[in-house]
């Protein structure tokens, strides 16, 4: 986190919690194109976002192979062109 704006997740596992207050995810915040240190996303099985988010960047929910489903919260006003690759995201 870098003030209210969620950066880098690189050692995540299970169901991640982001936390309240956090406004944005940042570009890429979740992928790993080019690591070499045996981390990646497999081990996230799951992310809750909070009410408090109104931005999600280009690909910031990239690469969450083994989430099912992501609910973005009715207070996001911005998602990027690309917010994910393979997981299926809906609005309430």
């Amino acid at each position: 986190m870098l003030g209210k704006v969620l950066v880098d997740c690189v050692y995540a596992e299970g169901d991640i919690v982001i936390p309240e207050g956090t406004v944005s995810i940042c570009n890429s915040a979740f992928e790993y194109p080019y690591r070499d240190d045996g981390y990646n996303t497999d081990g996230i099985t799951g992310i809750t976002l909070p009410e408090s988010l109104v931005r999600i960047e280009d690909y910031a929910l990239s690469d969450l192979k083994n989430v099912k489903e992501i609910t973005v919260p009715a207070s996001v006003t911005y998602i990027g062109p690309v917010p994910c690759r393979a997981v299926p995201i809906s609005k309430h």
